[in-house]
């Protein structure tokens, strides 16, 4: 038994070694981070643009590295949205402006760069965008993408903070076009000092319920030491292997998303070591 599916979040060419890709994966998903209907300050309603460093991830090299992946299955996602408090939603007043233009400008995107899949990652929603909004919008951009066949893949990334408020109502709606949920367990969630792993699996245990007919539910973490501030990694570590067993969960992703070397504390392959021990 292996990993059903493990992702890596990436701005740059360090997934480009083919020696990321772990061979305990049913599926390995690359998932370049990020697009953003921002044009560097102002929201651009939809209207998206790649963030990742466009020199370094080019077309040529995601199809290179899809073609060394081996036997192991390889999808290259686009993430759309933002880890953190910038960039965050908003749609404006005019949802079906933002739909059409965010359709548009990621099937652009998505045919240049031949990838198979749409993530949606927004840790922060605007205050003035209701539950509805972000509903109508984000589904209506999936099931625009799916019904072309212009993606295969799609996922949502919540965490603590907006998954009841946002995240659930979406899969609720639109379960069978989301094929995985990625919950980012790290950003919101300050676990009971008294019982740190028990707490971790409980809350990700509670939230796995609330997203059971998803074909792939993961648990993400990250490798920037700047996201420890209240799960460390041997607290995740520990939790995540008995999630695994468990059942609870089948599948994790690492965020390595920076803009400088030095910020990352665990080299990608330290991980995919670690998580691969849950499967002894």
């Amino acid at each position: 038994m292996g990993f059903n599916v493990f992702r890596q979040y990436a701005n740059d060419d360090s997934f480009s070694d083919p020696k990321t890709i772990p061979t305990c994966a049913n599926e390995f998903q690359l998932v370049l981070a990020y697009a953003r209907d921002y044009d560097g300050i102002n929201s651009t309603k939809g209207k998206f643009i790649p963030y990742w460093d466009t020199e370094k991830v080019t077309p040529a090299k995601i199809k290179q590295f899809k073609h060394s992946a081996g036997r192991t299955t390889v999808k290259v996602l686009v993430s759309i949205g933002n880890n953190g408090e910038q960039f965050p939603f908003d749609c404006g007043t005019d949802t079906r402006a933002w739909i059409t233009n965010a359709t548009e400008s990621l099937k652009r995107i998505i045919a240049d760069y031949n990838l198979d899949g749409i993530d949606v990652r927004y840790d922060k929603i605007v205050p003035s965008i209701t539950a509805d909004d972000f509903v109508t919008c984000i589904g209506q951009l999936i099931d625009n993408l799916k019904g072309d066949k212009v993606i295969t893949r799609a996922s949502i990334a919540p965490n603590f903070a907006n998954s009841d408020k946002f995240y659930v109502p979406l899969f609720r709606k639109y379960n069978s076009i989301i094929n995985v949920v990625d919950y980012q367990c790290y950003p919101g969630f300050t676990p009971d000092p008294k019982t740190p792993v028990k707490d971790l699996e409980e809350k990700v245990g509670n939230i796995a319920k609330q997203y059971t007919t998803v074909d792939s539910f993961l648990v993400g973490y990250s490798a920037k030491q700047s996201d420890w501030a209240t799960i460390s990694p041997p607290l995740f570590f520990v939790a995540y292997y008995a999630l695994q067993n468990q059942g609870t969960v089948n599948g994790s992703s690492i965020n390595i998303v920076t803009d400088s070397a030095s910020a990352i504390s665990f080299p990608s392959e330290w991980i995919l070591e670690l998580l691969s021990m849950a499967l002894a």
